[in-house]
């Protein structure tokens, strides 16, 4: 079993938690949206792009923003 955690740094509001390796994001379809990466260094470039940085620009958010807007 994984261990998942949130972090509380983190500005997009689809975020959910996170595991080594995996961001869970609010669901497109079902409960979460999850992103798998190749390595922990990958996911926390990610992150700092995105999940903390803008992130207006994530695709996930894109969708999750016009899904909203539906």
């Amino acid at each position: 079993m994984k261990a998942y955690k949130e972090d509380s740094y983190v500005s997009c509001p689809y975020y959910r938690k996170e595991s080594d390796i995996e961001v869970k994001c609010e669901g497109i379809v079902g409960t979460h949206t999850v992103s798998v990466f190749r390595s922990k260094k990958d996911k926390e470039e990610h992150k700092y792009d995105f999940c903390c940085g803008c992130f207006k620009a994530c695709p996930i958010s894109i969708e999750l923003e016009m899904k909203d807007e539906d």
